[in-house]
């Protein structure tokens, strides 16, 4: 981990603390949110195939977010497993590619 994420993840982690609990509240799973994450940035990379550069953005942004949340929800609920870590890492290469892809065509 670099020395620049190890110093801002306790920052992100309490600032993002009440968006955790209201997923926790809502039931949602981490793997949930790793889908739901992947789907928006499908989506965001369709968008911007499509010329809806602003959705696009908005999107994308969304799915960085959620990215983001998985592994704090994971923690908080004591449900980190090894699959879950490889449907992330997965679906986070995955991800990365999405928008290149649609710059590309």
């Amino acid at each position: 981990m670099s020395y620049i994420v190890r110093e801002l993840k306790p920052a992100f982690e309490r600032m993002t603390e009440p968006l955790i609990a209201l997923l926790q509240k809502l039931g949602a799973t981490p793997n949930l949110i790793t889908f739901t994450g992947f789907l928006l940035v499908f989506l965001g990379s369709l968008a911007l195939y499509s010329g809806y550069t602003a959705l696009s953005f908005l999107l994308l942004l969304l799915g960085a977010l959620a990215d983001a949340l998985d592994g704090s929800l994971a923690r908080r609920l004591g449900k980190n497993s090894d699959l879950g870590a490889l449907l992330d890492s997965l679906l986070d290469r995955v991800s990365d590619a999405l928008p290149f892809i649609a710059l590309a065509l």
